[in-house]
């Protein structure tokens, strides 16, 4: 405690765009096949992730992703990754 350092919990050598490219390709594999469609209507019960962590693990890739990115990059489309995470649980 003498010498305390602060300790980054996140990797500062991120490749910001392959992150938002990998994130958001994650997170569509992870949606039911209807979604592909765009179609708003359908069984969300395929994101019903349980243990542990369940949900937890796609926002805490949002964070990761908000925190790690310079401020003016990729904005909008973190902001469109987080609008489409709160529909889907919006739906669970």
């Amino acid at each position: 405690m003498k010498h305390h350092r602060e300790i980054p919990w996140y990797p500062k050598d991120i490749n910001h765009l392959k992150y938002m490219e990998d994130w958001w390709a994650w997170w569509l594999l992870c949606q039911p096949d209807w979604r592909s469609t765009q179609s708003e209507t359908g069984d969300m019960s395929d994101l019903q992730i349980s243990g542990p962590n369940g949900f937890l693990v796609f926002i805490i890739g949002l964070a990761l992703w908000h925190v790690t990115a310079p401020p003016s990059a990729a904005t909008l489309e973190w902001s469109r990754a987080v609008a489409d995470l709160q529909w889907a649980v919006d739906r669970l």
